[in-house]
């Protein structure tokens, strides 16, 4: 059994404090914690063959093995993360490169759906030209605009 000390000075059962049914609230770990230091023996002996104990902990077992849907959103959240970070490295240098040149940005039209070449301006033909060479690039241009 897992035991948290709170502010309060108490102990509670992390696993009953996490997952135990609120319906049956006879268990001190349950009732705001357990404070009476000199019989708490005693107590986690009794609190440990409860019903309500064992039911928790078998949940609490179950949920870390198996994890939660939150950690699925996280990792898919992790992934979208890396590929914002690695599109936006791309465009700074890009953006790095152009002014440390004294280059010009824009074209005559700043139109992307004109494939004129000589309409697109130096940046946008920079990411053009890495897009044939950059997946990242490629995935970036090549997602709905909307």
């Amino acid at each position: 059994m897992a035991i948290i000390f709170l502010i309060l000075q108490k102990a509670y059962c992390e696993p009953c404090w996490l997952f135990a049914n609120p319906a049956s609230k006879n268990t001190k770990c349950l009732d705001g914690g357990y404070d009476d230091w000199k019989h708490i023996v005693d107590a986690i002996e009794r609190h440990e063959t409860s019903k309500i104990h064992l039911d928790a902990c078998l949940t609490y077992q179950q949920w870390w093995l198996h994890g939660t849907l939150d950690e699925e959103q996280e990792s898919v959240t992790k992934k979208e993360k890396s590929f914002w970070r690695q599109v936006l490295s791309r465009l700074l240098e890009v953006t790095l490169i152009l002014s440390t040149c004294n280059l010009a940005f824009r074209g005559h039209r700043e139109k992307a759906d004109s494939y004129d070449p000589s309409s697109l301006g130096n940046f946008l033909s920079i990411i053009e030209l890495l897009r044939k060479y950059d997946p990242i690039l490629q995935e970036l241009l090549s997602k709905p605009k909307s």
